[in-house]
């Protein structure tokens, strides 16, 4: 959502907005919309209906950007972002005068999943077809493993200078300017829970599982879940 205006993707490939009223405000895309992003600070909303497209708010007009299908946005001021697509890992800067995005870099080619900016330390997370890596603030691209395995990264969330990392099989990761600083193992009945989204908020983590939507502590110890 965006000054509490809520936006919503269809199987279609439409972008609705609700405020009060609910109303079209894009033409149907080629398939589905998966992922939608919204970005606050320039009135612009991402999203996967054209594989890549940009649609600018204060003025109607929709852009599509052909590298690839987009998987997921992450902003680190109100001119650049990154964007995880099924080609690589980009750094766009946004041109308000033109409604044009400019390619700053790739720094990674190959299929993405989630990125994620670490605000207070300037480090960018991605969730990669090789595994878990990070980029410094300098743009130097790292990868981070635990006892020498790849890591298979499903969800990001950072807060402060901290970033929690919910993993297919590892459980949750605390890092910190790309070291492992905590790690929990979430369970049920013994069964370790595979967190599909992840929001922390204060002392309290909100977790997507395979139980259900959970609530938990900073240790992963549920609190409870429905």
């Amino acid at each position: 959502s965006s000054k509490n205006d809520l936006f919503l993707g269809t199987r279609d490939g439409k972008i609705l907005h609700y405020n009060q009223n609910l109303k079209e405000i894009s033409n149907s895309g080629s398939k589905a919309v998966e992922e939608l992003s919204v970005w606050p600070e320039r009135d612009i909303v991402f999203s996967d209906n054209v594989g890549f497209s940009y649609l600018n708010l204060k003025s109607g007009i929709e852009n599509q950007h052909l590298l690839g299908s987009l998987k997921d946005v992450t902003y680190v001021d109100d001119t650049h972002f990154f964007a995880a697509l099924n080609v690589g890992l980009y750094e766009f800067h946004y041109d308000d005068k033109t409604n044009q995005l400019k390619e700053i870099a790739c720094y990674i080619k190959g299929r993405m999943y989630n990125v994620e900016h670490e605000k207070t330390t300037n480090y960018i997370y991605a969730s990669t077809f090789d595994g878990l890596k990070f980029l410094d603030n300098k743009r130097k691209l790292y990868s981070i493993t635990l006892d020498n395995e790849v890591i298979h990264a499903i969800s990001f969330w950072s807060t402060g200078d901290k970033t929690y990392i919910s993993t297919r099989k590892k459980g949750v990761l605390v890092v910190k300017s790309g070291k492992i600083i905590d790690h929990f193992y979430p369970k049920h009945n013994n069964e370790l829970l595979v967190i599909t989204k992840i929001t922390v908020h204060n002392s309290t983590i909100y977790a997507n599982t395979q139980i259900g939507f959970v609530i938990m502590d900073k240790k992963g110890k549920i609190q409870h879940y429905l």
